[in-house]
């Protein structure tokens, strides 16, 4: 089974120059926990989450809306493609502690989806593929 078969396509993003406050309404807004940060060449540059959100507005001791994305990610992007096999992508996610992965092209890595451990879990058994 590839991780297209079962990746989510229609991926919300944003930009590195988002300022948090705006980022953290479209989580709420799309009941989502975890946005890909995607440049203006549309090539995956990192991840948000809502604890990174939180961490920075605590640590910062400043408004959200005056923090941008770009000083919060660490920039490391783990990601896969989407005629990977499932059981790589899950290595991947396990090896690295994250619980989702974005999907790229192998060319430029364009965001095409996103892998999330849910999405694994919800695959039959092991003996069942």
């Amino acid at each position: 089974m590839r991780v297209d078969d079962v990746m989510t396509r229609d991926v919300q993003t944003c930009r590195p120059e988002t300022d948090l406050s705006k980022v953290a309404m479209q989580m709420r807004q799309g009941d989502c926990g975890v946005l890909p940060v995607v440049a203006s060449s549309g090539e995956v540059v990192g991840m948000i989450t809502d604890r990174d959100i939180c961490m920075a507005a605590v640590t910062k001791h400043c408004d959200p809306a005056s923090i941008r994305v770009s000083e919060v990610i660490s920039g490391n992007v783990y990601a896969c493609s989407p005629d990977a096999d499932i059981h790589t992508a899950f290595n991947i996610m396990w090896q690295k502690h994250v619980r989702r992965l974005p999907v790229v092209t192998a060319e430029g890595g364009k965001l095409v989806g996103i892998l999330s451990m849910n999405d694994v879990e919800l695959l039959p058994e092991p003996g069942l593929l």
